[in-house]
């Protein structure tokens, strides 16, 4: 499932694109708004890009203060979300806190010698991976809570176990002795 990230603002817009799996988020683009211009003027460019890379869910981060409500900030990011749905009406959009993750970003430049001042450009895109991997992350941490529980995620066939109800061995869905079963990774429903 790819998805794209969104790190919002009102000079220039980072966006960071996942894998096609959906499990790792890379820098993609900062889009700058023109000195007259406004970050409305930049959907149509985030759009091409979105339809481009054939997203089919895009993770907006959402600027909560630091006591977890929601400022002028947060209207305004959820201002142009607005405007960004009406263009893409059949692709889930989805808000994220996305408190700190600049600090993080910029942290993450510091280490690797980069001069935030001079990297302007970049730490945007990098705040975009921080707000899509902690997306990516909690969706696999989702799924993965979700094994057992039949609420597994069917995006994420690769962790899907068929169970067969075998009460033989406890361990016996995942493989492990017990009467035989099959654990579908790639829809062959292999046999054990």
């Amino acid at each position: 499932m790819k998805v794209i990230g969104i790190d919002y603002g009102s000079v220039r817009i980072g966006i960071a694109s996942s894998d096609d799996a959906g499990i790792m988020a890379h820098p993609e683009k900062t889009i700058k708004i023109a000195e007259e211009g406004s970050p409305a003027d930049a959907i149509k460019d985030v759009v091409s890009l979105i339809e481009k890379k054939g997203a089919e869910v895009v993770v907006v981060g959402l600027p909560f203060q630091l006591d977890g409500e929601k400022g002028k900030a947060a209207e305004t990011v959820e201002a142009w979300v607005e405007q960004l749905t009406e263009e893409l009406p059949d692709i889930s959009i989805e808000m994220v806190d996305e408190r700190l993750t600049t600090a993080a970003a910029q942290a993450k430049m510091k280490e690797i010698g980069k001069k935030t001042k001079k990297s302007k450009s970049i730490i945007d895109q990098v705040a975009a991976v921080e707000i899509l991997q902690t997306y990516l992350q909690s969706q696999q941490d989702s799924a993965l809570d979700g094994i057992g529980k039949g609420r597994v995620d069917p995006d994420l066939a690769a962790f899907h176990i068929d169970d067969d109800d075998d009460e033989e061995n406890e361990f016996s869905d995942l493989g492990f002795g017990g009467g035989g079963g099959s654990w579908d990774v790639d829809g062959r429903n292999d046999d054990y």
